[in-house]
């Protein structure tokens, strides 16, 4: 492979086998070896492994011949019931040949029209003999009932941190990357569990790191996200009930040095929900009161550096009754 192909399809699993962080995967692979399957849905967020389950399930039912018994649409793309009506009618009428069956996968199934997923139903039923279909879709609430009734369901998780630093030091150590446990940490925090997200923000790292070491500040920069030494000294200045100094703080985030307000809302959400020291019934009060912030910011046209700078007066004051 040259050096422009996206790591995202150079690291993409050819096996089941190579799914992290999906429990019923084994489940899958049982099927897969009797050659038995019926069509399945896949339901989570981007970047989980719900493309990359579909292909290697081709690749390990048919090999070699993967691509012509494995006919991929995006419905974001392809949406229309004449698409159901034209492709997939002639394409499920496809003999499969030596195998038991074609695999139809729809990716982004949400984006289905309602005509267009009552006229799959009965397609579905039809095509059993010939074809299995694989449902890809982030809300299954999107799709009728009769295509779920038809499917059997699997909900695929975010990964954890675990996974995605071993994703980011295997990569990293096949490319040859200079990045420090500390650097793999903060990249995997700002990558909200997709393995998809990791690879793209370190194909980009390693590009603009020159062949030197990604360090923790150039993860900040790409990730459009405040680096937490930065929060802290302004939560620091909150601990304190210094409200002068952390009103200032405040000023300097957003207008210095441009944060918006969902950018600081989220830094210090993900901070108070990853703190250690906070009982879990301080924390639900906390992250309501930023719920709140938000809504009155977005929803309600506040000013946000009225809204937050009230907010972070608010928590001050919590904080300082816990040590009370």
């Amino acid at each position: 492979m040259n050096n422009d192909t996206l790591w995202t399809e150079k690291y993409r699993p050819d096996k089941l086998d190579q799914i992290v962080g999906q429990p019923f995967i084994p489940t899958i692979q049982t099927l897969i070896k009797q050659k038995f399957m019926t069509s399945f849905l896949f339901v989570g967020p981007q970047g989980t492994g719900k493309t990359a389950t579909a292909k290697a399930i081709a690749k390990e039912l048919y090999g070699k011949e993967w691509k012509q018994h494995f006919y991929e649409l995006n419905a974001s793309d392809e949406n229309s019931v004449d698409v159901i009506r034209s492709k997939i009618k002639d394409y499920s009428r496809t003999h499969p040949g030596d195998y038991p069956f074609n695999i139809i996968f729809f990716d982004e199934a949400d984006h289905l029209t309602k005509q267009a997923q009552a006229a799959l139903r009965r397609t579905i039923e039809v095509s059993h003999r010939s074809c299995r279909f694989i449902f890809s879709c982030n809300y299954s609430h999107k799709l009728i009932d009769p295509i779920k009734d038809r499917c059997v369901e699997f909900r695929f998780r975010t990964l954890n941190q675990l996974d995605l630093k071993k994703l980011i030091q295997r990569v990293a150590k096949e490319e040859g990357i200079q990045i420090k446990p500390a650097s793999i940490s903060t990249l995997s925090a700002f990558c909200h569990g997709s393995g998809r997200m990791a690879l793209e923000k370190l194909q980009v790292l390693s590009k603009t790191c020159n062949g030197g070491e990604i360090t923790q500040e150039m993860v900040y920069n790409i990730s459009h996200s405040i680096d937490m030494p930065t929060l802290k000294g302004l939560m620091n200045f909150i601990v304190r009930g210094d409200l002068q100094k952390s009103d200032q703080y405040l000023f300097k985030l957003l207008y210095e040095k441009a944060y918006s307000f969902s950018e600081i809302l989220t830094a210090i959400y993900e901070l108070v929900l990853g703190s250690p020291k906070l009982e879990d019934k301080t924390k639900a009060k906390i992250l309501s009161q930023i719920g709140s912030v938000e809504t009155r910011i977005s929803g309600q046209g506040g000013d946000p550096y009225l809204q937050l700078r009230t907010f972070l007066s608010w928590l001050a004051l919590t904080l300082e009754s816990l040590n009370t």
